[in-house]
């Protein structure tokens, strides 16, 4: 079915959306109502799919497949809704059983100063600093407590407590502590010191992260690095550690500043010391999601990834003499390296989007399936904001940045360009790199532009001459990088001598932006779309400007169809 795809991702949207109208109306969903939800879900599904299976043959033969088809839409919907639904309710449940904890048992509120509560877990989110503070999100895997007058292990009380927390950390604090470390990164296990907790639902600039921890805020007076577990996911951590340091060292010793902190953004993800004036800079001049490993970055490095396996299995089977199963080992080794790749820089968004995209396009294509981008798109989407509802609880912004930059590629670009080929009678298919590349610059901006001004503030008026100037320089910085980073994990040596044409190109980006950033009215501010209904007005007109283009160029046969 043509839209299948789109109604179960609709359904997926819908039951989120619904449980969040549940809370936010103080309607009480408990366990027995999901075991029931459950029940009647496993219940009409198996119902169904009977009638459908007894019935189908029939149907068709009369000539009523439609119908089948609606009645399969309409019951794969509604399984989609429910699952998206009994998932946002455990997820909610997983994250705030630590408040939950402290609400039954008010060990905050009943703590004297004799008392020392401390917790051991891992950071989940990247910490950004703000107001001489730390922020970052926390995953609680043991809640200590302890009387500071006793230095005995055995009078520490050691509750298994499982809980995501919002921090808040003063990085100036513990100065002189030797275990003190402000350098934080996502994934870390460090066990925090609590000194209070507060409640802020109107806290403006952090209000979006903590609406599902209940608005409430940890202040740490200490973080503790160097812990130790006896976990399994801790000694993988360790192994990701050593293989993140060893590129950052690669960085910092073979590239200058502010270089090596770009090299840390494009290949592992880091942007927390990129200067302020960089970041403005790219903002400004609209090339600042080269600094955000996405879909462009994850293309450029399954291609790479591709192309050299290819090479090194054609090789050895020249001088092993096997050619069986070349193409399908080829695949699978490059997905299992986006998934390593993954691991290492950490589950982001943009990063899973992209990932899974590349990865059943890669499983379609050794089922010689004929899968179309756009249901490719959907099923990622459906996938990730069932495994992890928060993307649309909390509007993680990376999450809709991506998915509505591929949507602007995907269903936006085919449309404009048909318009082009109409107005100037074109018969043959675009393949020039320069219009490809201003169609789908225009095709993205259009849709997040609304966007960029809603959470910073204003968009680039220059970013499709910047990008396309840029993006091809950023294209050999991304080969450089990646293939001496990949090289110092086993040579050191060899991968500082291949890094060393990075800082050349890095400086001509960074020029680059700078001149498109300083271009009279290059940044366009604006707060016009902070008003929701325009905000929301602008994406209905764009729609039915949209839909209304696809049907009328449909029609018309005098140019190429692409």
């Amino acid at each position: 079915m043509k839209f299948c795809y789109f109604g179960w991702a609709l359904s997926s949207t819908i039951g989120i959306i619904l449980y969040n109208l549940c809370l936010l109306n103080h309607i009480i969903i408990n366990s027995s109502f999901i075991f029931i939800l459950i029940f009647i879900l496993l219940f009409l599904l198996l119902f169904g799919f009977y009638i459908f299976d007894k019935n189908i043959n029939k149907e068709i033969s009369n000539g009523n497949s439609k119908k089948i088809n609606i009645i399969f839409l309409i019951l794969t919907c509604f399984m989609f809704l429910s699952l998206s639904f009994i998932s946002t309710f455990y997820t909610n449940l997983k994250n705030n059983s630590f408040i939950n904890l402290i609400n039954k048992t008010n060990i905050f509120k009943n703590k004297n100063e004799d008392i020392e509560i401390s917790a051991v877990g891992q950071i989940l989110s990247n910490p950004e600093k703000k107001y001489n503070k730390i922020y970052f999100k926390f995953k609680i895997i043991n809640l200590k407590i302890k009387n500071k007058n006793e230095n005995k292990d055995k009078d520490v009380l050691i509750i298994k407590q499982n809980g995501n927390i919002f921090i808040s950390y003063n990085y100036g604090a513990q100065k002189n502590n030797n275990d003190a470390d402000e350098n934080f990164l996502l994934g870390d296990f460090v066990e925090v010191n609590f000194k209070d907790i507060y409640y802020d639902n109107n806290n403006k600039n952090y209000k979006q992260d903590i609406s599902n921890y209940n608005s409430y805020i940890f202040n740490v007076d200490k973080i503790i690095k160097n812990i130790k577990l006896r976990s399994f996911t801790y000694h993988l951590y360790k192994f990701k550690l050593k293989i993140i340091t060893c590129i950052n060292s690669l960085f910092s010793k073979s590239l200058k500043t502010p270089n090596d902190n770009i090299a840390s953004a494009v290949i592992l993800g880091q942007q927390a010391k990129i200067p302020f004036e960089i970041k403005e800079s790219f903002k400004k001049s609209g090339i600042y999601h080269l600094l955000a490993i996405s879909g462009l970055h994850i293309s450029t490095i399954f291609l790479f990834v591709f192309y050299f396996s290819k090479k090194g299995i054609n090789l050895l089977a020249n001088l092993f003499h096997f050619r069986n199963n070349i193409k399908i080992n080829i695949n699978y080794l490059v997905i299992a390296f986006i998934a390593f790749y993954v691991f290492i820089i950490g589950a982001k968004s943009q990063v899973l989007r992209a990932s899974i995209m590349f990865s059943l396009s890669l499983f379609a294509k050794e089922l010689h399936k004929d899968f179309k981008q756009a249901n490719i798109f959907f099923l990622a989407y459906i996938f990730l904001i069932i495994v992890n509802p928060s993307y649309i609880n909390n509007i993680d912004v990376g999450f809709v940045l991506s998915f509505t930059s591929v949507a602007a590629i995907i269903f936006v670009m085919p449309i404009i360009m048909k318009l082009f080929c109409s107005l100037f009678k074109l018969k043959e298919q675009i393949n020039n790199y320069f219009l490809k590349s201003i169609f789908t610059v225009i095709s993205i901006n259009i849709v997040i532009g609304p966007i960029l001004s809603y959470y910073f503030g204003g968009f680039s008026i220059i970013s499709i001459i910047a990008n396309f100037v840029i993006i091809p320089i950023f294209y050999i910085i991304l080969f450089n990088l990646f293939f001496a980073s990949l090289i110092s994990l086993f040579w050191f040596w060899a991968g500082s001598i291949l890094i060393k044409p990075a800082n050349f190109f890095i400086d001509i980006m960074l020029k680059s932006s700078k001149f498109f950033e300083n271009l009279p009215g290059s940044f366009l501010k604006t707060s016009l779309f902070n008003n929701k209904i325009v905000f929301f007005s602008y994406y209905i007109v764009i729609a039915i400007v949209l839909i209304y283009f696809y049907f009328s160029l449909k029609k018309k046969k005098n140019y190429y169809l692409i």
